[in-house]
């Protein structure tokens, strides 16, 4: 063979080899900054607003349908002391029926084993089960309203309807170890979230299923929250709490004070 044919084999081959391993170096330096961005705190902001007219305190307290206990403890006993000041409660619920259960996820695509999985591997705590709703108020739509709303399914989770919640815990990977993983897949997933909310930017495919799912349930609560001159205390998730303010200073609110919490994960 002649010389130049080999050296040229030579030359791409070493070419190949060192675009592999650039491409390698910047795989695990995005990866180093995905993994640096998802370890950082979340916070849950607590907004009070005020109408300066009608003297109405709305209090919406953010929510993360998964964290660690200790988060959902600080929040019922901060719902405990405004319930002592006067002030009604309202939480988030979509209550789907049971005859309605299969066609939910066959119109959104939404699994409700997903929350399970995650919960049983990372060891946090769901929302749903952990906040204190004894006489509060309920004031979400539900899964019935969302059916409607919604033509074709969005987020193509239903195939883990079938996943055994437990799968994960029978396998070779240590359980400290899948905890660990699960909690920094949640927080990245919250990130992300919390990220493209705050920027309007819709990765949905199906823009009737975010005005069903964010912005219904935003004008929902509000409207109920204005009902009566009642101070009220919302305990909704975080995505909602930029629709619900902008919903309640278009009622003549006004921000007077923020509290961060820093959740543990």
């Amino acid at each position: 063979m002649d010389n130049k044919i080999i050296k040229f084999l030579v030359d791409v081959i070493r070419w190949y080899i060192k675009m592999s391993f650039r491409l390698i170096k910047l795989l695990l330096i995005a990866f180093s900054m995905v993994y640096f961005y998802a370890s950082l705190p979340i916070t849950a902001v607590t907004h009070s607003m005020i109408n300066d007219e009608t003297k109405q305190i709305i209090i919406i307290q953010e929510m993360m349908h998964m964290a660690d206990s200790s988060f959902y403890k600080k929040v019922n006993q901060k719902v405990a002391v405004y319930k002592i000041q006067g002030f009604e409660h309202l939480y988030e619920e979509v209550v789907i029926d049971a005859k309605d259960s299969a066609e939910f996820q066959k119109r959104t695509g939404i699994s409700k084993n997903i929350s399970k999985i995650f919960q049983n591997n990372s060891g946090l705590s769901y929302e749903g089960a952990k906040l204190n709703k004894i006489e509060s108020i309920r004031a979400d739509i539900t899964g019935k309203d969302i059916i409607d709303a919604v033509r074709k399914p969005v987020i193509n989770t239903s195939r883990l309807a079938e996943v055994n919640v437990n799968t994960f815990k029978d396998n070779s990977i240590e359980p400290h170890i899948m905890e660990h993983i699960s909690r920094t897949t949640i927080k990245l997933g919250y990130k992300m979230s919390r990220f493209l909310n705050d920027y309007n930017i819709n990765l949905m495919t199906n823009d009737e299923f975010k005005r069903v799912i964010i912005d219904k349930r935003n004008m929902h609560v509000v409207v109920k929250s204005l009902l009566t001159n009642t101070d009220k205390v919302i305990t909704y998730g975080a995505n909602h709490s930029k629709g619900i303010i902008e919903l309640l200073a278009q009622q003549g609110f006004r921000k007077f004070e923020e509290e961060i919490t820093v959740i543990i994960y």
